[in-house]
C-alpha cells in the first residue's frame, strides 16, 4: 500500500515506483540498476517518525517476523512505537 501526500492509500505498483524515480532522476547520473534497488525498498513511517527502512527480507529479518506479510509487520512496528510513547 502506498500513502500519498493527501492520505490517499493505492496499492503497490512496482513499475509505477520507478517510472516515478526514473522520471525524477532525468538528466542525473543514476543506474537503472540502483532505481530498481530504490523500488524495493520500504520505508515505515508513523506520526513523521521513519520507523524502519530495507527490503521486505530485510524488515522481517530485523524484526524478527519471518513470514510476516508487510501490513502485519507496520501493525507491529506502530503499536510497538504508540507502547512506546
Amino acid at each position: 500500500m502506498v500513502v500519498k501526500k493527501d492520505n490517499r492509500r493505492e496499492p503497490f505498483d512496482r513499475a509505477k515506483i520507478i517510472a516515478g524515480i526514473k522520471k525524477a532522476c532525468e538528466k542525473r547520473p543514476v543506474s537503472m540498476e540502483t532505481i530498481e534497488e530504490m523500488a524495493d525498498r520500504i520505508g515505515v513511517i508513523s506520526s513523521g517518525r521513519l520507523l524502519a527502512e530495507g527490503t521486505l527480507a530485510e524488515l522481517r529479518q530485523q524484526n524478527g517476523r519471518g513470514d510476516s506479510s508487510l501490513e502485519d509487520m507496520f501493525v507491529a512496528l506502530v503499536a510497538g512505537e504508540a507502547s512506546a510513547a
